[in-house]
């Protein structure tokens, strides 16, 4: 009888046979990598976030909680989320040994990245006044808001820097890279902490630390793409590289732009409902319904971290790969098996939480913060759906089929804002979680849709040769 045959235990991942029926499982070893790191930055986090909550008081956090949610919404609406450019493209440039179309790729991404984070820089540090008013935040805090476009800049690049270094499979040193700034972060709040400050002190550590990553992971990836480029050139002597058809307007490949515009789109919509739902309850119900909504949201985003932290990660990478084979059957077991294991996990953490969920809003962030259990819950529900289909994301991205996360981001915004005022006057700070629920259930529908159509679930058999 023929033996079954085992994925290949080389670190080499253009050696990687992901045609093996243990395949599936590789994304788990990678995530074992990011495990150390992300846990480490998980527990760093919430250190950080509890000495937070004590020092500065619901009102002051809930303030500090709607200037970060800002930036975040605002970097997602000036990137393009290149870093899936460069593993679309990539996988081919080094599967076919063309260190000139990698590098050309990076460098589009690159460019894409820095123009549109000026622009949102710009208009950052022109309508700084605006996102005061319009949120209730202190007059005092103001001056320290066009600087978040520096941090803006810098945060949108160093995007690119995640992709190179998730595509060659080193998630040791994206663990590395996830700690140190937060190790950084929680040490200069004890700071704070033991001596007092109000919040535009906390709002500049905020800026020193996610600086220091930055410029830590853009240094890091650096060095690494230039030992891969000497790799590929050296391997390049030996046999015939066919140059690559390029596109228009500086573009890699014919579709490139097509693919970044659809990204693009796919950030601005898929701003995450949860980050925008602490901006709504803060234009609602001021600082403290945002305080409480940050307080579900971070809990819920722990829960959430052994998927979008480690697994989402290592699946991306690995479906960029499976894509370039056009492997159906592998790529179904991928899908199934992976949701099926992490949708599960996320449903126990979700029951574990019904009955510590009070006292772990107290450990984690004070008796003044319990009224956000409901809405935690709620939040986590989202997770277990979110879990159960994470594998569907990655696989539609990295085979370019972008349209169908467009419209599946598209209908949930639409239906995300829609609900949100109604839900948040009827039920206040747990409506702006329903929203998020209804919202995503849609998306995930239709997302579900284009993988059953399209990518890889075995309906479209390889052809036999």
């Amino acid at each position: 009888m023929a033996k079954t045959t085992k994925p290949k235990t080389t670190d080499d991942i253009k050696t990687f046979d992901f045609t093996a029926k243990d395949a599936w499982k590789r994304p788990f070893r990678n995530a074992k990598k990011l495990l150390w790191g992300e846990g480490g930055k998980s527990i760093l986090g919430l250190l950080t976030m509890a000495l937070t909550a004590r020092a500065l008081g619901v009102e002051d956090f809930g303030a500090l909680a709607i200037i970060t949610t800002t930036l975040a919404i605002l970097t997602q609406f000036v990137t393009f989320s290149s870093w899936q450019l460069v593993l679309r493209y990539g996988a081919d440039a080094i599967k076919e040994g063309n260190s000139h179309a990698y590098r050309h790729i990076v460098g589009f991404a690159l460019g894409l990245e820095v123009l549109a984070s000026i622009v949102g820089a710009c208009l950052l540090m022109n309508f700084d006044f605006l996102v005061v008013k319009f949120f209730n935040l202190p007059d005092e805090v103001t001056h320290l808001l066009p600087w978040m476009g520096v941090l803006l800049v810098f945060t949108s690049i160093s995007g690119i820097a995640d992709g190179t270094l998730r595509l060659t499979d080193r998630f040791n040193a994206i663990s590395t890279l996830n700690v140190a700034p937060k190790a950084l972060k929680l040490l200069l709040v004890i700071y704070l902490f033991m001596n007092g400050y109000g919040l535009n002190a906390f709002i500049l550590i905020m800026f020193i630390s996610s600086g220091f990553s930055c410029l830590l992971r853009l240094t890091v990836a650096a060095y690494y793409m230039q030992e891969d480029i000497k790799k590929l050139d050296a391997e390049a002597k030996e046999k015939v590289v066919k140059p690559w058809q390029k596109g228009k307007l500086f573009s890699p490949q014919q579709g490139a732009w097509k693919f970044a515009f659809g990204l693009y789109t796919d950030s601005c919509l898929g701003m995450g409902t949860q980050q925008l739902g602490t901006l709504f309850l803060g234009a609602l119900m001021g600082p403290v319904g945002a305080g409480f909504y940050r307080i579900a949201e971070k809990i819920s985003t722990a829960v959430a971290s052994p998927v979008n932290k480690l697994m989402l990660p290592a699946v991306f990478t690995d479906m960029a790969w499976l894509n370039s084979t056009k492997d159906y059957a592998a790529t179904r077991r991928m899908v199934f098996k992976l949701g099926g294991a992490m949708g599960g996990a996320a449903l126990v953490a979700l029951i574990v939480l019904v009955f510590i969920g009070k006292p772990l809003i107290t450990i984690v962030a004070g008796a003044d913060y319990t009224h956000a259990y409901g809405t935690m819950l709620i939040l986590v529900l989202n997770i277990v759906m979110w879990s159960t289909t994470f594998t569907l994301y990655p696989l539609i991205m990295t085979s370019g089929q972008v349209r169908y996360i467009v419209y599946g981001r598209s209908v949930m915004f639409i239906t995300y804002v829609g609900l949100m005022f109604p839900l948040i006057q009827r039920y206040e700070i747990e409506g702006a979680a329903w929203a998020a629920v209804i919202s995503s259930g849609i998306a995930t529908v239709i997302s579900a849709y284009g993988a059953y159509k399209y990518a890889g679930l075995g309906l479209e058999k390889p052809k036999k040769a």
